[in-house]
């Protein structure tokens, strides 16, 4: 977690089990939860502005950024 100021964020997270297998856009993760998906890491690798036809897999964290209120509802 990195507060950037007292109403936005960034967060590391591990990809949502249920969302292996499926695309950024598909998931329509800006619409639906109101975050930006900026990088993905898997191990030592990562991926930096991922485009909307990513498909998350196994093992990957993500860092995303969006607004505390978001992020907190997004991460329950």
């Amino acid at each position: 977690y990195m507060a950037l100021t007292g109403e936005y964020a960034i967060c590391e997270i591990s990809v949502p089990e249920n969302w292996v297998g499926q695309t950024i856009l598909g998931l329509n993760v800006r619409g639906r939860y109101n975050i930006s998906v900026l990088a993905i890491k898997e191990g030592e690798k990562m991926l930096s502005m991922p485009g909307p036809e990513h498909t998350f897999a196994h093992g990957e964290t993500m860092l995303v950024m969006g607004r505390n209120e978001d992020l907190q509802r997004f991460l329950k």
